[in-house]
């Protein structure tokens, strides 16, 4: 319980320094369960060979989550919760249009450029990356995370907005972290080689 409070604590305390880093934190442990849901499930090598964790991708998406996203999503929410405050269905369902009209986009393409960037990839190969990807990954973004934002708008605080975001896309960043490492192919294509 102690530890609970402490978290409370710092995330009134040092709102964005707190989110930022859970944000972080959270975008690696989504590139860890990639990794290993890919290589135990998705190739089936889990029981012939040790898994080999990718630091550096960790490191990557850790990067990326706490010095980039993490502050863009919560001064986002600050924003939008100052343009559009209320709980009522008629804004709800405004906001979380606005949320993955505005946010959702830019979000998406400054992972794909961040990571690619990281990894050391030239320009032409990263708009090549957002080119096979984005569009088919932001259409899904809206499946799972309207229903997700309903819920954040609705039911917290705006200090854990942040945070609440980042442990759903938990779940969402592992899936962009399949996206992401499935190079060379559409969207489409790497779940058929999976299924």
């Amino acid at each position: 319980m102690n530890a609970l409070r402490h978290v409370t604590r710092n995330l009134r305390k040092y709102p964005i320094v707190a989110n930022s880093v859970t944000y972080g934190g959270l975008y690696m442990a989504s590139d860890l369960t990639q990794q290993t849901l890919r290589h135990y499930y998705v190739t089936g090598r889990g029981d012939e060979h040790r898994l080999q964790v990718d630091w550096r991708s960790v490191g990557n998406f850790g990067a990326t989550g706490t010095f980039l996203l993490g502050p863009i999503v919560f001064l986002w929410y600050r924003m939008l919760d100052h343009w559009m405050p209320g709980k009522a269905l008629r804004i709800l369902i405004p906001k979380v249009v606005v949320d993955q009209g505005v946010l959702a986009p830019c979000t998406l393409a400054l992972f794909f450029a961040a990571l690619g960037t990281l990894e050391g990839k030239s320009v032409a190969d990263v708009k090549k990356e957002i080119k096979q990807k984005y569009l088919t990954t932001y259409l899904v973004s809206w499946l799972f995370w309207a229903p997700a934002q309903l819920l954040n708008f609705y039911l917290l605080p705006p200090h854990f907005r942040t945070v609440y975001v980042g442990s759903v896309a938990l779940i969402w960043t592992t899936f962009l972290s399949f996206v992401k490492h499935a190079d060379g192919t559409k969207l489409s294509d790497a779940e058929g080689e999976s299924g």
